[in-house]
């Protein structure tokens, strides 16, 4: 989802598709939100069914087993995104990539935009044209000291972009990087406990910026 911030305390409208092709491997899905749907059509000031913040998605999944007794799994989905939110506008691509072998599990993502800021909030002298890219990689492995827990750690970076380094654009000096790890184990069948831990370096693309720790420990109650 590109306009969470836009949706979460007003809602929008939109519609959904999720297609199993032939009730087999191949999925697809669609949606199309509004975030603002009052108006038919846009207006002068942004809004409508068809204006910023809006966003359309499409991806096309291929998910199935492999091994003995189909014991594994892997699920590939490719993703596409037009959107304008806050007066930026996007053509997004991605790929999401996850497989298990046994009790091990692994995991990657990627992201890339063409997008353009504009309007005196973002881009006050002219459009700035940009790219923008996301990725992750993780890997986990279940059972580990007790059945039903989970072991996983991953990395990524959520934002590497070539806007440029000004007041307008905020800072742009370094390259924001996030690391989790987490433990997730059975107290009892209702009660699961997960102590994890996140590590940001150069918080929000800043040079200079202290490296920020956070521990947590999350608990699970199931009935």
């Amino acid at each position: 989802m590109i306009v969470p911030f836009a949706l979460n305390f007003l809602g929008g409208a939109g519609a959904g598709l999720d297609w199993k092709v032939g009730g087999g491997p191949l999925s697809l899905r669609a949606t199309y939100v509004a975030a603002s749907p009052v108006n038919s059509t846009a207006n002068t000031n942004g809004g409508g069914l068809f204006g910023d913040p809006y966003q359309a998605s499409a991806e096309l999944e291929y998910a199935n087993t492999f091994g003995k007794n189909s014991q594994n799994n892997y699920a590939v989905r490719l993703q596409y995104t037009n959107s304008s939110t806050f007066d930026v506008a996007q053509n997004a691509v991605g790929l999401n990539v996850e497989a298990t072998f046994g009790r091990f599990g692994v995991f990657g993502r990627y992201g890339y935009s063409a997008a353009t800021a504009y309007g005196t909030a973002i881009a006050p002298l002219a459009n700035q044209d940009f790219t923008a890219q996301t990725w992750m990689a993780g890997v986990g492995v279940k059972d580990l000291g007790a059945p039903g827990s989970l072991l996983a750690a991953s990395v990524g970076q959520p934002f590497l972009n070539n806007l440029p380094d000004t007041p307008s654009f905020g800072p742009n000096s370094a390259t924001q990087t996030n690391y989790e790890a987490f433990y997730r184990f059975p107290v009892n069948d209702n009660i699961t406990v997960t102590p994890g831990f996140n590590v940001i370096t150069h918080a929000n693309n800043t040079a200079g910026q202290p490296t920020i720790i956070q521990g947590y420990v999350r608990t699970t109650f199931s009935f």
